[in-house]
């Protein structure tokens, strides 16, 4: 039997989906009560998936070592240095073009055209949040760019811009409704720390 291990990080205790399999949680709580170099026995997962789990490290609370977020920090540095890179070639190569045609010409692409674009709930929009963020904030009828995003470099023209609607009273009360929940999930762990609580609910439930 030719099996390829699958790799799962950042578990956090009680996780019920483990490296995307749902109903997994027997292996998180397997992780918090054994030894780093501890390998499980068989643990079924929906009476269709089995698995043998092996814990090959463990992040301790409070600030992470060096050696166990570096390489995430190495890609951070260099996607923000590729970015740069790509901006200032891109700005050399655009300097003295004046509109979105010449400089898609230029640069051997289109130019997209995107309308509707909502910042109430930029989540729910398929578009890059630094995008977003920048064109929030970008002068109406102005050339922007070139910007590194998380997935691109932009240079983008905000023809028009409309001011929405005010909120009715329903919607006041929901959206007030939706901080008090957001503050109250906030006010949970900063009581825990304060009183000196510790959560082991997970080993339980």
């Amino acid at each position: 039997m030719n099996l390829s291990p699958i790799p799962a990080t950042g578990i956090e205790a009680g996780a019920k989906t483990v490296a995307t399999y749902k109903n997994a949680r027997e292996i998180s709580r397997w992780a918090y009560e054994t030894e780093v170099g501890d390998v499980s026995q068989i643990i079924a997962v929906d009476n269709k998936y089995f698995f043998v789990a092996a814990l090959t490290a463990a992040n301790e609370e409070g600030i992470p070592e060096l050696s166990a977020v570096e390489n995430k920090i190495a890609e951070i540095v260099r996607k923000e240095k590729s970015d740069q890179k790509a901006v200032a070639e891109i700005s050399e190569k655009i300097k003295g073009l004046a509109t979105m045609d010449e400089i898609a010409t230029k640069l051997g692409t289109t130019v997209s055209k995107q309308t509707g674009i909502s910042f109430g709930a930029p989540g729910s929009q398929a578009f890059d949040p630094k995008f977003i963020g920048a064109v929030a904030g970008a002068d109406v009828n102005k050339l922007t760019g070139p910007m590194g995003g998380n997935v691109g470099v932009y240079i983008f023209n905000v023809d028009a811009r409309q001011t929405g609607a005010f909120f009715t009273e329903d919607d006041a009360k929901a959206r007030n409704s939706q901080i008090l929940s957001f503050k109250m999930q906030m006010l949970s762990p900063i009581l825990e720390k304060s009183a000196m609580v510790k959560d082991n609910r997970a080993k339980f439930f």
